[in-house]
């Protein structure tokens, strides 16, 4: 934490001024950023002046809470984006320890439209970057390489210095932003290094300038971080730290349901839209997936090496060790049981279901920012292989009776009854001991809603190709019973647009048990020209019962979780419910997703009724694949065309909408930067999986049994006994 003093100055007889200082000597040295002799790693965020109500008016209290967040998710450091902050925000970075990358109230950013008009056809013709430096150059010849603004620019840094010069935690002066530049930063940059030598200064357009420490390159992709050399990497600053829009009621008056608004709500011409609804807070300013995912990514223990019987880990603090952090571990099986304990190494190479161990790194004592045990980094390993073995229990104990009636195909055995539209290839019913629990159909799946960040990227080649409007089409019905009693309907289709010419060409091999067993699998082959370079997802869609409203998940959690965005959801067992899952963004769009997932369960409210399900090797019902899924009550094209929260609320269905992925195209950073890295992307090509699943029912439910023992018969399995409070759990900790 900072060491800081209060200093008393005596004017005259009659004043004393107060102001807390600091000491510490900040240089650019070795290719470093270093305080006091030690480098910093910039690990920090964007930050607007922002209320929801109040707009640019915001309390002190409001204000504090932004930076606690920030030190509870491991951020070092503040830009003040784009322009000086209140006052009292240098006095908290001061005392809680947040670096300060303070800028000038100066921007131009918008000119270039301007120039890029009066550009010729030729120069309309150069690739975007190349265009840009055309139009960034004409546009800085009107502002900051005009000589008549020279005084105005200098004045920006003049009331930012001088107001905020005491500040220990200031260590960095910015000029503004996407300015341009020319002439008028060289005077800034002279006028500041004379009056404060004691600090360095940045710009972000200043590439080449000599006139600056340091510049930023804003939303890079990853590879270009690699190719900067000579140039060094100093740290990173989120954009932004939280979104910028208003609450709101229609009609101001609160009858109507509030939402975020963004442009265009209030009749503003022009607009950006909902550009910027992108922050790792939401409005509100509540932590959303993104700060955690953050979080994680910029954690101060991070994991070196693991051999499956100890754990290397490194220290990534600048200045500290990790004694003030205790380490605890906790182990997760695949069926579920959590304990903390120290696992015996002949616990983990007998084991025959995944064991997972986590380490949790928390504050050993209170600090300024959070109490002692809030977690500060997370670890966790697999010391076996995920599990094979299928959970999904074997129901075929005799033969479904078949009966077809015109379009029907009608399959019933002793508890379960199955209905398929044969005209148009459907699973339309399944019902066990009497009782419906499909509400809509069974189809397979390539598309999911778009979220912000596909938008600029691949959802132009998905909108284009037709992908969200293609549908399935029937080519062909067949079906056999095998002898195990088994029924296969195996269905020939086309999932394709009406207008072009590609199509997935598919197989789809329902196999239905008498007691509630389905296997679906699915293969397909994409054909036909201009096929999409990328597919949204692959899986199936289908609806539930709206009586199926409890979730329970071994996988990634309790947040939502895709391919690109889920190291910071730990591998578990958790729990929720269907409205509980639903992370409701600001601006509807994909969200919701729980990746990495073992084996899905839905139930009823009374727990009597169970659906259980597992993506599983085609052909082999033995070998466990991870799944993925959403359970809501919208589907993909309502939440397409809503653009507030409230207009999605008036389609949610009065049913639960199942989604289950095999694979899924990743969110990247398409909103405001690189679109989806290529290895987390879906590409086009052919594809096969298949989901098991099983409606179980429990005879007896039983409450408030917690003692616990192994089934010898069934390894995988942990039975309960109502013989005690509570499952003896030892802990072991250490610093």
């Amino acid at each position: 934490m900072p060491y800081l003093y209060h200093l008393v100055l005596s004017i005259g007889e009659e004043q004393d001024i107060s102001q807390r200082v600091g000491f510490r000597k900040v240089e650019l040295k070795d290719g470093m950023i270093k305080v006091n002799g030690e480098g910093v790693v910039f690990r920090g965020a964007n930050r607007h002046e922002h209320h929801p109500t109040l707009g640019r008016a915001v309390p002190f209290e409001f204000m504090k809470q932004d930076l606690l967040l920030m030190k509870m998710h491991n951020l070092n450091s503040v830009r003040t984006s784009h322009a000086p902050s209140d006052p009292r925000l240098y006095d908290l970075c001061d005392e809680l320890g947040l670096w300060g990358l303070n800028e000038a109230d100066l921007g131009c950013h918008g000119f270039e439209t301007i120039a890029d008009a009066n550009l010729d056809p030729a120069q309309k013709a150069l690739p975007f970057f190349e265009r840009q430096q055309v139009t960034k150059k004409d546009a800085a010849a009107w502002t900051s390489d005009s000589l008549a603004w020279r005084e105005a620019y200098v004045d920006r840094a003049q009331q930012m210095v001088m107001r905020d010069k005491l500040h220990p935690s200031v260590i960095i002066w910015s000029f503004g932003n996407e300015a341009f530049y020319g002439r008028n930063h060289t005077a800034m940059a002279e006028w500041i290094y004379a009056a404060d030598p004691t600090r360095l200064v940045h710009y972000e357009p200043a590439l080449d300038a000599a006139d600056v420490d340091m510049h930023s390159r804003t939303y890079p992709h990853i590879h270009e971080t690699s190719s900067l050399s000579p140039k060094i990497m100093l740290g990173l600053s989120v954009w932004s730290f939280a979104s910028s829009y208003m609450r709101w009621a229609p009609d101001r008056d609160g009858t109507n349901t509030p939402y975020y608004a963004y442009g265009g709500d209030f009749g503003d011409e022009p607009n950006d839209g909902k550009f910027v609804m992108d922050g790792v807070l939401d409005s509100d300013h509540k932590p959303n997936s993104g700060l955690q995912e953050y979080k994680k990514a910029i954690e101060p223990v991070q994991l070196v090496h693991f051999d499956g019987k100890q754990v290397t880990v490194t220290n990534r603090y600048d200045f500290i060790t990790l004694n003030g952090l205790v380490c605890s571990w906790q182990i997760t099986s695949d069926d579920g049981l959590m304990v903390k304990l120290t696992l015996p190494e002949s616990a983990i190479s007998t084991s025959r279901q995944e064991v997972l161990v986590k380490l949790s790194f928390k504050l050993k004592d209170d600090t300024t920012w959070a109490v002692a045990g809030h977690e500060v980094a997370a670890i966790q390993v697999s010391t076996t292989p995920t599990s094979i073995v299928s959970r999904v229990p074997s129901t075929a104990t005799s033969r479904l009776n078949v009966m077809e009636k015109g379009a029907i195909l009608e399959l019933s055995g002793t508890t379960s009854t199955w209905t398929f539209d044969r005209a148009f290839s459907h699973l339309t019913s399944g019902a066990k001991n009497g009782q419906e629990h499909l509400a809509a159909l069974v189809t397979p799946t390539f598309y999911r809603a778009v979220a912000d960040n596909d938008a600029p990227q691949d959802c132009w080649d998905w909108k284009d190709r037709k992908l969200d409007k293609a549908k399935v089409q029937m080519r062909s019905f067949n079906w056999n019973q095998e002898d195990d009693g088994v029924v296969k309907v195996t269905v020939e289709q086309k999932f394709m647009p009406f207008v072009l010419s590609w199509s997935i060409d598919l197989v789809v091999i329902y196999a239905m048990s008498p007691h509630g067993g389905l296997t679906i699998e699915v293969k397909g082959t994409p054909t036909g020209l201009n096929l999409r370079k990328t597919l949204s997802l692959l899986g199936v869609t289908l609806g539930l019962h709206k009586d199926f409203q409890h979730v329970k998940w071994f996988g990634r959690g309790p947040g939502e979780s895709y391919k690109d965005m889920k190291l910071a959801q730990s591998v578990g067992l958790y729990t929720n419910t269907v409205p509980g899952l639903w992370t409701g963004p600001e601006f509807p769009q994909e969200c919701s997703n729980r990746t990495d997932n073992r084996w899905l369960e839905l139930s009823n409210e009374s727990n009597d009724t169970t659906l259980n399900v597992q993506l599983m090797q085609p052909e082999d019902n033995t070998k466990r694949y991870l799944l993925s899924f959403m359970a809501s009550v919208y589907d993909d094209k309502d939440i397409d065309a809503a653009k507030h929260p409230y207009e999605l609320e008036r389609k949610k269905k009065d049913f639960v909408v199942l989604r289950l992925g095999a694979d899924h195209h990743g969110l990247g950073t398409g909103s405001c930067g690189p679109k989806t890295l290529a290895e987390y992307g879906l590409k086009t090509h052919p594809f096969e999986f298949a989901l098991k699943a099983a409606v179980a029912y429990n005879t007896k439910v039983r409450h408030g049994c917690s003692r616990w023992r192994r089934d010898s018969s069934s390894p995988g399995t942990w039975i309960a006994h109502p013989l005690s409070s509570r499952l003896q759990a030892a802990q072991a900790s250490q610093p």
